[in-house]
């Protein structure tokens, strides 16, 4: 199981936003985030402090000439798939309550199979995704009801405080890790939430949890991906 992890994620670098989908300039910033021994609070606090470094060049010209010289800051997306969704998502939120360095604004974001837990789904409890947070999660933070992985929840921030003007949701309709149908009530939730954006959702047919990962070079990731790249490139 761990090398087939590894592969996906070789895969996902090479392919799943090749320069060529981009036009000029563009930023990919890629991070795979090992949990063990760390608290979830401490993960989303490093993802947040790295945005706000990636925010800090629009300031400072000398920090990483390169991102400074070729980034442009008033398109900044950040994208996500699995995990990667759920941090996108907890960053896109604290996006729309503190400010990034230099008033960068989120363009967009996108939330690719995003690792989210919805406790009225029916069966939830006997999901891999639920066993899979319970053994994620402190015994101190609140579990399945946690706004982190829970984006419905009371305990949460409205949606509506979602910090970027267009939003890029995928799901798959055979997801075995997150079932489609916790994607398409986000989805819902967010249109219901006052959201004043742009929100794209797309459900693919018959296919799994980060299927494009896995076969790049199949006619529906090659769909998906010219999808995300379509967001991207929109003015």
């Amino acid at each position: 199981m761990r090398d087939k992890v590894q592969d996906k994620s070789s895969l996902f670098q090479i392919f799943i936003f090749p320069p060529f989908y981009f036009p000029p300039f563009s930023i990919h910033t890629f991070s795979t985030l090992k949990l063990n021994g760390l608290k979830s609070k401490t993960l989303y606090q490093d993802c947040w402090d790295a945005l706000q470094w990636v925010a800090s060049h629009a300031a400072d010209n000398d920090a990483e000439p390169w991102i400074a010289n070729h980034g442009n800051f008033n398109r900044l997306f950040i994208a996500g798939d699995s995990a990667g969704g759920n941090i996108v998502f907890n960053m896109t939120m604290r996006a729309g309550k503190e400010s990034l360095i230099g008033c960068v604004k989120l363009v967009g974001a996108i939330f690719d199979f995003p690792f989210f837990l919805i406790p009225s789904v029916e069966n939830i409890e006997g999901s891999l995704i639920y066993k899979l947070w319970n053994t994620i999660c402190p015994p101190s933070e609140q579990g399945i009801n946690s706004p982190v992985v829970s984006p419905v929840s009371e305990n949460g921030p409205s949606l509506s405080e979602l910090g970027c003007s267009r939003l890029f949701l995928c799901a798959g309709d055979k997801d075995e890790l997150v079932p489609s149908e916790i994607v398409s009530r986000f989805a819902v939730a967010v249109k219901n939430s006052g959201w004043k954006g742009e929100l794209d959702f797309i459900e693919i047919e018959g296919e799994g949890h980060c299927f494009q990962a896995a076969n790049p070079e199949a006619e529906k990731s090659k769909y998906l991906i010219k999808r995300m790249a379509s967001f991207i490139q929109r003015k």
